[in-house]
């Protein structure tokens, strides 16, 4: 598993999850957890409430050390990806027939 803001052999992706977590303050100041949402809601009724969640998500990108080099890194492998696997044959049959549009299009274009 790679740790914030390094790569691993296995894996350059960095991945995380923001947990919600209920907790109750009894009359003593002693917390009780009440519940952990796995997708907490990021919606907002009141300032408190949009300051505390705008928080959360800045720190998780601050513990993520990501830099805006990697998204365009990112985004070019991922082109590639799609880009390989959309062109790639897969059967001979395929493979037999690219060749064969590709042969009859270079004859056609030279002269």
């Amino acid at each position: 598993m790679a740790r914030p803001g390094t790569t691993s052999a296995a894996s350059s992706s960095v991945c995380f999850e923001v947990l919600g977590m209920d907790i109750f303050i009894d009359r003593k100041l002693r917390p009780w957890l009440l519940e952990v949402n796995r997708s907490p809601s990021f919606g907002c009724d009141s300032k408190v409430d949009a300051d505390i969640k705008f928080d959360v998500i800045k720190t998780a990108f601050t513990l993520l050390n990501l830099k805006p080099s990697e998204k365009w890194r990112a985004m070019n492998a991922q082109k590639q990806l799609s880009r390989a696997r959309l062109l790639k044959p897969r059967n001979n049959l395929e493979r037999k027939t690219q060749f064969s549009v590709r042969k009859t299009f270079f004859k056609g274009s030279v002269k």
